[in-house]
């Protein structure tokens, strides 16, 4: 039995996408294709709120992966501030999520929560 399976699935995805780096940085037009390298299917993301300036940033590209590639992935986050963070549910890409406040988007989730379309884990507070 092995004891470092996530981490060798850790080097091994890290591997995968090194030529996209330089150094330990990644060019914003390679953004969308390193994160379709290193996420998978069934992965747990954590995803800024919007407390942070990259939070945006980060929200558009991940709403940008292929839900073909790319999909059931549990969000947790603690915020879901900007449309993004709900467009990954509406395009299919991820179908959990753990967050404490939904802010303007409390609508749109509510819909995805009672047509089936995101399962939510729980609401946690500060």
């Amino acid at each position: 039995m092995e004891f470092d399976l996530e981490h060798k699935n850790k080097l091994q995805r890290l591997a995968g996408v090194q030529h996209l780096l330089s150094g330990k940085w990644v060019a914003r037009e390679q953004l969308v294709s390193l994160l379709q390298l290193v996420i998978r299917s069934d992965d747990r993301v954590c995803l800024e709120g919007n407390n942070q300036k990259q939070a945006q940033f980060l929200a558009q590209a991940l709403a940008q992966l292929d839900p073909e590639q790319t999909n059931n992935l549990h969000i947790v986050q603690s915020a879901l501030s900007l449309p993004e963070h709900i467009r990954v549910f509406e395009k299919g890409l991820a179908n959990r999520v753990d967050f404490c406040y939904s802010s303007g988007q409390g609508a749109r989730l509510a819909q995805l929560a009672a047509s089936g379309k995101i399962t939510i884990g729980g609401i946690h507070t500060y």
